[in-house]
């Protein structure tokens, strides 16, 4: 396959609370460009390219835009998978958690301040060289956090966003 005939996949998700989203460009599969799209001006702002696989129905985008949180995963590493926080449209990590295989992983923000991952309860300690912020204050989404892969994550997320846009 040349580059010229690679598959092009585009993922988007909307702030709640501003006219700000977070794309991801993935193609050839095993890179992940993520580009801030101003919907109002409708301009873009290129970001980071990732090696390695952005799983699109496990990230969130804070309500003011000011962050996303998403599961990537680079197989073949000692910690292949991993849940970070970053600001759009960067993926260099804020905080990051060690997730160890495509099992739950990714989060959603219920404010700008509040994020709710979808770890298991062993996967709740940041990775190595990260701590914990005094902004955010971050919890498990519930009890079978990081049991399922995209459900319940996608689900309440897009239950959540039609009802803010009504």
């Amino acid at each position: 396959m040349t580059a010229a005939s690679t598959a092009t996949r585009i993922h988007f998700r909307l702030a709640r609370n501003a006219s700000v989203a977070v794309v991801l460009r993935r193609g050839p599969s095993n890179r992940v460009q993520m580009l801030k799209w101003d919907t109002i001006k409708d301009t873009f702002e290129k970001g980071q390219w990732l090696k390695g696989r952005v799983y699109e129905y496990r990230l969130d985008v804070s309500p003011s835009g000011t962050y996303v949180v998403y599961l990537a995963a680079n197989y073949g590493r000692k910690i292949d998978t991993w849940t970070a926080v970053s600001k759009p449209p960067f993926f260099t990590a804020l905080a990051a958690w060690p997730n160890y295989g495509a099992w739950g992983g990714g989060g959603l923000f219920t404010s700008d301040t509040k994020l709710m991952l979808n770890h298991s309860v062993h996967y709740m300690e940041m990775l190595e060289g990260f701590k914990p912020s005094k902004k955010f204050r971050i919890d498990r989404w519930n009890e079978t956090a990081g049991r399922g892969e995209d459900e319940p994550i996608n689900h309440f997320r897009m239950t959540r966003d039609r009802k803010s846009t009504r």
